[in-house]
């Protein structure tokens, strides 16, 4: 649930420097309730655990989901399911694009000796910087 909260932040920045995008953001069910009166942002909801379980429910969504025709494709949550989806589209013809959770860094931060004490950059950070590699610049809002 936090990575989908964090995204709302970055989806209003977007959205006010670049009021016509049509956004889709496919998640959970339970969570479409954060997208509620975003103007510009359609939710997708997708249970994962029954109706688009395991691989054939994964290719099912696919097969949903492509006859959208996105444009571009963000995968903000980087999990093995998103990652299937993602690589689905990418063999699509689909751009596609990948936020860096900075498993690497966070490791180095948090682990027992020789840390490295520095600043990481925030999630919401992160999410607007794979924007921003797609051509889409903005500042993040307060």
């Amino acid at each position: 649930m936090g990575d989908v909260v964090l995204l709302v932040p970055m989806l209003r920045s977007l959205l006010a420097e670049y009021p016509d995008l049509d956004i889709h953001v496919l998640t959970r069910p339970k969570f479409a309730a954060f997208f509620q009166n975003m103007k510009g942002v359609t939710v997708i909801p997708a249970d994962v655990d029954k109706e688009y379980k395991g691989l054939p429910g994964l290719w099912r969504l696919f097969q949903k989901l492509k006859s959208q025709k996105f444009e571009l494709v963000l995968d903000l949550h980087d999990h093995l399911r998103t990652k299937f989806l993602r690589s689905l589209f990418f063999l699509a013809g689909t751009h596609t694009e990948v936020f860096k959770k900075g498993k690497s860094e966070k490791k180095q931060v948090t682990r027992a000796t020789n840390k490295s004490i520095k600043a990481l950059p925030h999630t919401v950070e992160r999410y607007r910087e794979v924007l921003e590699r797609c051509g889409y610049n903005f500042p993040l809002l307060g």
